[in-house]
């Protein structure tokens, strides 16, 4: 299901640019496009402009055109963008994504924090290493005496 969701969000996520498609890898116009909508969200003086920028940005965030996808990124701006939105609880498409991007950011969560178990584990796992070889030479040399 959750490929699903993925795929429902990188093919969602570019489809407002197909014909005029931003960039291909290394080009750079996704960063450019992305600083330019950063600013109209910040700068904009109407509020639907501001919420445009937001939703753009969470598109340009996940589409798989964008060789540095954030979907962090993508969440923050889709959530600002539903909390600007009146209608957002009647729009199911905004309500899929948005839980399919909250989803993946747990996913994320939970690989990072079973990435930071196991380097803890390796770390105790040395340190038991060492120690059995240090049992090992004690329990040969009373052996031998």
């Amino acid at each position: 299901m959750l490929i699903g969701w993925g795929l429902f969000i990188a093919l969602g996520g570019c489809a407002h640019q197909q014909n005029n498609g931003p960039a291909s890898p290394g080009t750079g116009k996704y960063a450019k496009e992305i600083s330019e909508q950063e600013e109209a969200a910040r700068t904009a003086s109407k509020a639907s402009e501001r919420m445009q920028a937001h939703l753009k940005l969470a598109r340009l965030y996940t589409s798989y055109k964008n060789p540095q996808r954030n979907y962090k990124k993508a969440l923050k701006h889709l959530e600002i963008y539903a909390s600007l939105k009146s209608d957002f609880t009647y729009d199911a498409e905004l309500r899929n994504w948005l839980s399919a991007l909250k989803q993946m950011d747990r996913q994320r969560q939970e690989v990072d924090q079973s990435q930071r178990d196991i380097s803890k584990l390796q770390k105790t796992n040395m340190h038991l290493k060492r120690k059995n070889a240090e049992l090992k030479k004690i329990n040969s040399q009373l052996t031998e005496s």
